[in-house]
């Protein structure tokens, strides 16, 4: 399966063959593809369908719906070397898993 297909996608494969490599052109890819849609629109307001979704468990939050078209770009990377796998420049939150 393609690397850049936007679906679930592996890469095992020795050490030193590109792997990060990809990974940032990936990311890099849907950073710039989303915000090309983005500058796009005449008003940032032009981003929501209009429909609000009300959730949470402590407090109600009302968060409104994107256009299917800026959606999609989610990413979730899973790495027993992910250190080295990001850039330096990425900050990721630690999820503690219960």
């Amino acid at each position: 399966m393609s690397y850049l297909t936007g679906r679930n996608s592996r890469g095992q494969r020795a050490p030193g063959t590109g792997k990060a490599a990809v990974v940032h052109e990936i990311l890099a890819g849907n950073v710039v593809e989303r915000a090309r849609r983005l500058s796009r629109l005449r008003d940032p307001r032009d981003a929501f369908t209009g429909l609000i979704h009300v959730g949470g468990r402590r407090a109600a939050r009302e968060v409104p719906q994107l256009k299917p078209e800026l959606t999609g770009f989610e990413t979730i990377v899973v790495s027993s070397g992910l250190p080295t796998l990001l850039p330096k420049s990425f900050s990721l939150a630690k999820i503690r898993l219960e």
